[in-house]
């Protein structure tokens, strides 16, 4: 019983900072069905964890953006990007559109959706990005 109460102590901690570092993935947009009207999209992240708050960037490779709103509950974060051939257009005081990344822990990969501002969702899997 006293190494159940252990393990389960310890389980938060081992989770806590789990997703520091930078991650990398791939959604594909466009007509699943037909090859030649997808458009595949790598996507990436630098996070960092403090508790419940996500920080960090994300964004496309050429175009990493500071993320708002991150959050982690559990094994799940949620955080969310402007999207950024919009931002030279937002005129003062207006909000803008926004990608929402939504993803699990899932052995060493984040696993889950990503929703454009249009509402699309998009599957999604991020792997680890190890230096060399």
């Amino acid at each position: 019983m006293k190494r159940f109460v252990l393990l389960a102590a310890m389980l938060p901690v081992m989770v806590f900072g789990a997703v520091n570092g930078e991650w990398k993935g791939q959604v594909v947009a466009g007509n699943i069905a037909n090859t030649q009207q997808q458009h595949v999209l790598g996507l990436y992240a630098n996070l960092s964890q403090a508790g419940a708050t996500l920080t960090g960037t994300a964004g496309t490779q050429g175009q990493m953006l500071p993320i708002v709103n991150g959050t982690v509950s559990g094994n799940t974060l949620t955080f969310s990007v402007p999207e950024g051939p919009q931002l030279s257009h937002i005129p003062a005081g207006a909000t803008p559109h926004m990608t929402t990344f939504n993803v699990t822990i899932q052995g060493a990969n984040l696993v889950g959706t990503v929703t454009l501002f249009n509402r699309q969702q998009l599957a999604i899997t991020m792997t680890p990005v190890t230096s060399k």
